[in-house]
């Protein structure tokens, strides 16, 4: 929660307001957490090397094969000496987070990245157009474009954002952390929510802040039905070294692994949910029960001349 609040609520409300009905954070599974229990006190990039080429798992052990995979791909970067620095911020997301997307592959959610426009924010800002009458039919909108997005079908289910460096006081990583990413959160929530369903309350939606070798989620849910509320977990850094593997790496397997988890409870929300909507002449259309996002200001441009 955002520091500005303290001058409006107390410690204890804003301790109850972030725990009021707050997603439940399942544990890893058993088998998962031995695995990587196994790496404990290992801080040698060939002792390392030696626990992993010693437990393989065949792709039907669906979560112990991802992580074992991520793990492999971790040391190679160590092995390799693969360096950091100089690259791209697709290069990063790539051999550094992709783990966060494979953790999706046995899922019925699938990944895309590299700037793709969020579905959820072109409907909220294109939902006023209409057939040219006194005024003329206005252009079609962008909606915002994410480096990240998750998806169901035709629907988004979660969004991510991906920047190089800067730590956690750039101005790049506070306005995505703390504007953009949130607003595309509040227009997926808002758009999920068009569909007839009963279970709000078990609706949450992941955000995933990457900058550069850190990471950050933000989780969003709607606790008492008509209002949006944000939990920031992380920053996180990224396990560079052999000597802080285990100890960085079980935060980063553990919440990404999280995340899948609660979108598939908010996707077994929507589905399980027999509410019906049928159109009537005083309600013809579905529409959301939550407000969607106050549009954005239109940035004013900048003059080149200067005054005295």
């Amino acid at each position: 929660m955002d520091s500005c609040w303290r001058t409006y609520f107390t410690s204890d409300e804003m301790k109850e307001i972030r725990n009021y009905q707050k997603p439940q954070l399942k544990p890893l599974p058993v088998e998962l957490t031995e695995y990587l229990d196994k790496f404990r006190d290992k801080h040698d990039i060939e002792k390392l090397i030696d626990v992993h080429m010693h437990n393989r798992f065949h792709p039907s052990q669906v979560d112990l094969h991802w992580a074992e995979k991520t793990i492999g791909d971790i040391l190679d970067l160590y092995f390799y000496h693969y360096e950091i620095d100089g690259k791209t911020e697709a290069d990063l997301v790539h051999r550094l987070w992709g783990f966060i997307e494979k953790c999706y592959d046995e899922s019925k959610f699938y990944v895309i990245s590299g700037e793709k426009v969020c579905v959820s924010s072109s409907n909220r800002i294109n939902e006023c157009r209409s057939v040219p009458g006194v005024t003329p039919l206005s252009r079609k909108k962008t909606g915002t474009k994410v480096d990240i997005l998750i998806k169901h079908v035709d629907d988004d289910f979660g969004i991510g954002e991906a920047g190089l460096n800067g730590g956690t006081v750039s101005t790049k990583y506070v306005t995505e952390a703390g504007l953009k990413l949130p607003k595309s959160l509040k227009d997926v929530i808002w758009n999920l929510l068009k569909k007839p369903t009963k279970d709000i309350q078990s609706f949450c939606i992941p955000g995933f802040i990457i900058h550069g070798t850190e990471l950050t989620v933000k989780l969003m849910d709607v606790p008492s039905g008509n209002i949006c509320r944000l939990h920031t977990l992380g920053p996180m850094p990224f396990p560079r070294t052999p000597e802080t593997f285990y100890k960085d790496f079980i935060p980063l397997v553990t919440l990404v692994w999280q995340c899948k988890t609660l979108l598939k409870e908010t996707l077994g929300a929507l589905n399980t949910d027999n509410s019906v909507f049928i159109p009537t002449i005083d309600d013809p259309v579905p529409t959301s029960i939550i407000p969607s996002c106050i549009p954005s200001p239109k940035k004013r441009k900048v003059s080149d001349t200067s005054t005295d």
